[in-house]
């Protein structure tokens, strides 16, 4: 007997969608068998919500460069291995240093050597056996040789090519023994674990845009997880074409799951709306006026069941809910499923799924 009472609430479940369903207008569904429109409703909800604006931003490392040989020789040693992790100052490559060396040694040479004419010239000078001329050439000579010896050090120094910052390094492009040129780039160093994204928001969120607002970043790499950031940067002009902000947030990437170039959605946080006007998202039906609401109103002359198509205002977005700005009121009940069959004014009837799931148990 209990098989045939959920066969029977079942059949009685299908033919109330079905009928609702026939016909061409919502009109001829309600007349049709004189039955309502079955539709699940939901409440209009007040709470705190958070201000939120959605852009979308692609993920960059700030450090990130190609180093370069500034001098011309071949390769001598390689000290590092392709996807290094290395520190600032770190000793990557060794260009051929015998020639700077060389150099070096000459022009301390020299210097020594122009720092005891020097000397000579300073002494006769005060004892009136050199003119002034002669011995402000000595000065100048002398310390022309110094700087000589100044740039052989800076040229020597450029033989050994270093990391510029903390880093994760990429494919080296050099083998050993190789002549490279000055501008010839040896290898790729980017700094993974601080990254930023750059995106775009409406002027019309100026007012509230702050530096340090939070920012979660959502990747389709990871599409169950979430990353955090913050502000740090905010153009001080607005695009005249676009009409948006250029926004950039910090994203510690300590353990580098995140890379350079990766395409992100970004949330952030604005600040907070009290006893906001909250309702899901399946809630809304677009049209050419803007967004609509079914709400629910009992009929004064036929005490039946109606909805109103409301046009109302969204603020934000969040979670899968929106926030309403005008045109509900707290508590309104609104049509949450069963939109479809619906027109301003139509006849419903709030159908429970809890309810019907009961009787299909056979608990009801």
């Amino acid at each position: 007997m209990r098989k045939l009472n959920v066969q029977l609430v079942v059949v009685t479940l299908i033919s109330l969608f079905a009928i609702t369903g026939c016909g061409d207008s919502s009109k001829n569904q309600q007349n049709l068998a004189g039955m309502a429109i079955p539709v699940i409703v939901t409440t209009v909800k007040q709470q705190d919500v958070p201000n939120k604006v959605r852009a979308f931003g692609n993920l960059y490392a700030p450090n990130n460069t190609a180093i370069a040989s500034e001098i011309a020789g071949n390769i001598a040693a390689i000290e590092f291995k392709e996807g290094d992790l290395v520190k600032s100052g770190t000793e990557l490559i060794r260009i051929d240093y015998r020639t700077q060396a060389a150099k070096l040694e000459q022009a301390q040479a020299d210097a020594e050597l122009g720092s005891i004419e020097l000397e000579r010239a300073k002494n006769l000078f005060q004892k009136g056996a050199q003119s002034r001329q002669e011995y402000d050439k000595a000065i100048a000579t002398s310390k022309a040789r110094d700087a000589e010896v100044a740039i052989a050090k800076a040229e020597l120094d450029k033989t050994m090519i270093t990391a510029p910052f903390a880093g994760r390094l990429g494919a080296r492009t050099i083998s050993l023994g190789n002549y490279v040129s000055p501008g010839t780039i040896l290898v790729t160093i980017v700094d993974k674990q601080n990254l930023k994204i750059r995106y775009n928001v409406p002027e019309n969120f100026l007012s509230t845009l702050k530096l340090d607002q939070p920012v979660i970043l959502q990747v389709d790499a990871f599409p169950n997880e979430t990353f955090t950031g913050a502000v740090d940067f905010i153009s001080p002009t607005v695009d005249e074409k676009s009409h948006t902000i250029l926004v950039e947030a910090q994203i510690p990437n300590q353990n580098e799951r995140l890379s350079p170039g990766l395409s992100a959605v970004a949330m952030q946080t604005l600040g907070i709306t009290a006893n906001a006007l909250i309702v899901p998202e399946e809630t809304l039906v677009a049209s050419i006026e803007g967004q609509n609401i079914y709400r629910l109103y009992t009929d004064e002359e036929t005490k039946q069941l109606r909805v109103q198509k409301v046009l109302v205002e969204i603020g934000s977005r969040y979670d899968g809910l929106a926030q309403i700005t005008s045109g509900l009121n707290a508590g309104d009940q609104i049509v949450l499923q069963g939109q479809q069959k619906l027109r301003d004014g139509a006849t419903v009837q709030i159908f429970d799924p809890a309810k019907a799931k009961e009787k299909l148990e056979g608990k009801g």
